[in-house]
């Protein structure tokens, strides 16, 4: 897939949070998915909580704070990307 080839696996856009003493030896995904969980214990996700996500893209964050338990919404404009996060 056309998106999947550049975004990686998590189809993510923004960018990752790398360890310092680490950089260049970690892969996107791995600084991707610390940013996620960077964002996601920040605002202290937890299950039950409820999450709405305006212009969420592939879904990403939706689906990383559902796996939390948090009733996570998505709202996006691309039918590709309704498709991708269901």
């Amino acid at each position: 897939d056309f998106y999947g080839f550049f975004l990686g696996k998590s189809m993510v856009y923004t960018s990752g949070i790398y360890h310092k003493q680490k950089y260049g030896e970690e892969t996107l995904e791995i600084a991707q998915q610390r940013k996620l969980d960077t964002i996601l214990d920040s605002i202290h996700v937890s299950k039950g909580d409820r999450h709405l996500d305006i212009g969420c893209g592939w879904g990403t964050l939706v689906i990383e704070a559902a796996k939390r338990g948090a009733i996570s919404t998505g709202c996006t404009l691309a039918k590709e990307q309704v498709a991708f996060a269901k």
